[in-house]
């Protein structure tokens, strides 16, 4: 592919989506997919090089997907799941090496899904919650499902007491704290917070201050951070599970939701979205509990 037409893709595939995933390796973020504002999925795979404050396409996605679950583990982009353009819920599975600019196919999913959320713990990646095709349309699933990349298997954790799709996860202090999201109950987004022990099963926590559907989370210094809403939010907060607290921060919060976002060096970087002003990025400083832009 030339240089210009390759640059003529990019600037398309940079235009408005929400619903992508992403992960950071080192110092790149990669962000997988979307629904298109102008129509369709992507199946790009997109490359946002920190230093230089640049884009660039890589390999393209085995097929196109929207709603994926995404995790970076041992230098590998780990996606699982996610949407189809004929609205089923894809159960596949698949990691991408950025040494060798490929995709490589891995054990199906155990349960196919969309809107779930990833975390890594302990060598191993949660795929937690979402929309599963054993579901009737609509209906919430509480699966955990446990993806172990050394052996290449799949095994099942305690389900979520509360079925959501839409939601937020971390992993923090040996704990999955999973976050907001739309349940099975009247209004749908839900201020529900639960926390996952890999040895006491789960328990509930200090509720969010708002519902939130679709918003971003992040892990920072031991906290769960967590951005944006499908609707009114008044500013980003923070949870301490040490102290069983939420706190907000001093600014306004993003309305920007169905995006995705990664830390990097004290920072989150939000990308995508819907509500985004066809911005592609946000940047939040945590030590200055302040926007950059």
């Amino acid at each position: 592919m030339t240089s210009l037409l390759l640059a003529l893709v990019l600037a398309q595939d940079l235009g408005a989506r929400s619903g992508v995933g992403a992960a950071r390796i080192g110092p790149v973020a990669y962000v997988v997919g979307g629904s298109l504002e102008r129509g369709g999925f992507a199946r790009s795979l997109l490359a946002y090089d920190f230093a230089n404050k640049k884009w660039s396409e890589k390999a393209r996605l085995p097929e196109p997907i929207a709603f994926p679950a995404t995790a970076s583990y041992m230098g590998k982009l780990y996606v699982f799941g996610g949407l189809h353009q004929d609205n089923t819920h894809c159960d596949h599975a698949h990691f991408y090496d950025p040494t060798t600019d490929r995709w490589t196919v891995l054990a199906n999913l155990p349960t196919g899904r969309s809107r779930s959320s990833c975390t890594v713990m302990q060598g191993k990646i949660a795929v937690i919650g979402g929309i599963a095709d054993e579901a009737s349309v609509g209906k919430n699933s509480d699966k955990v499902e446990l993806y172990d990349p050394v052996a290449k298997t799949w095994s099942r954790l305690a389900p979520m007491p509360t079925a959501r799709h839409g939601h937020a996860s971390e992993f923090v202090k040996d704990r999955r704290v999973v976050v907001g999201g739309d349940a099975d109950q009247p209004g749908g987004q839900t201020t529900s917070v639960e926390v996952g022990s890999p040895t006491a099963g789960w328990s509930k926590s200090a509720d969010l201050p708002e519902a939130r559907g679709f918003p971003v989370s992040l892990a920072y210094e031991g906290e769960v951070w967590v951005f944006g809403n499908r609707g009114p939010a008044t500013s980003p907060v923070h949870f301490d599970p040490t102290a069983n607290k939420w706190l907000p921060s001093i600014s306004a919060d993003t309305t920007r939701h169905r995006g995705a976002a990664v830390e990097y060096q004290g920072k989150a970087y939000l990308f995508f979205g819907e509500e985004s002003g066809g911005v592609p990025l946000r940047v939040f400083d945590f030590r200055r509990d302040g926007w950059m832009d």
